[in-house]
């Protein structure tokens, strides 16, 4: 219910951006519930967020995703850091979970990264 509240606190642009994201109906037939499970990145405080530049970065397994992230609770802003050099044009990919097997149910998607079978 929180998510459905902190929605009707944003702006119409920023409603506009929120719903522009990817939401998987597998997870909640309501649509902005649906964005905030399919986008959200663990907060300190156990709840998520969303980050609205970072939910665009698509998904590859470790070792294969270019960046890891963390929360940082005190500046209130998810820390995305280059594993390493990222060329001109390269994508910007994240490991979305530890369990590949994972990612249908979460995300309605399989993975068909180098690390995971076909």
């Amino acid at each position: 219910i929180e998510v459905f509240y902190k929605y009707e606190a944003l702006s119409l642009e920023e409603r506009e951006e929120y719903r522009s994201l990817f939401g998987w109906k597998g997870v909640s037939e309501y649509q902005v519930l649906a964005i905030f499970k399919t986008n959200r990145f663990e907060t300190s405080d156990g709840k998520g967020g969303i980050f609205l530049k970072s939910s665009r970065f698509n998904h590859a397994c470790h070792p294969f995703s270019t960046c890891t992230y963390k929360y940082n609770s005190a500046q209130d802003r998810l820390i995305v850091k280059s594993l390493s050099p990222i060329a001109k044009g390269e994508e910007i990919t994240i490991s979305y979970c530890d369990a590949p097997s994972t990612l249908y149910d979460n995300y309605g998607f399989y993975c068909d990264c180098k690390a995971c079978p076909p």
